[in-house]
């Protein structure tokens, strides 16, 4: 209950704290992710547009380097799909736990998920490799 009073209370529209969102181009945030030394990955393809295959190439064609293929909430298919696509679209496959605590009744999801450390290592690898000095 006391995170929903949190928002209630102070980060509702028209109180105290609130910030209203604001929205960029996948492209434009594609590219202040590499103009500011990052390496730009879409985060929960799953719950967007990755099949919409031209968009999805668009925003590859753009910059975007990686794609989250381990997630909580990815079935082992989902997991093999997003692999398959960042190798065929020479991305780095990435993943991460995601966790915003717990949700309703669930236990948090810190920990769940196993990522390789070969993750690690190939983000490393690209960032050098793009930010060489």
């Amino acid at each position: 209950m006391f995170k929903q009073e949190a928002f209630q209370r102070y980060l509702s529209k028209d109180k105290p704290a609130y910030v209203p969102k604001s929205s960029i181009y996948a492209k434009d945030a594609i590219k202040l992710i590499l103009d500011s030394g990052g390496i730009p990955v879409m985060a929960h393809p799953y719950y967007v547009h990755y099949s919409d295959i031209d968009l999805f190439k668009s925003l590859v064609d753009c910059g975007l380097m990686g794609i989250e293929a381990w997630h909580i909430k990815h079935s082992e298919s989902a997991v093999k799909k997003f692999i398959d696509m960042s190798k065929e679209f020479n991305l780095i496959a990435t993943g991460g736990s995601d966790c915003h605590g717990p949700f309703k009744k669930e236990k948090p999801v810190m920990g769940k998920i196993k990522v390789p450390y070969s993750v690690l290592v190939n983000l490393k690898n690209a960032r050098e490799s793009l930010y060489k000095n």
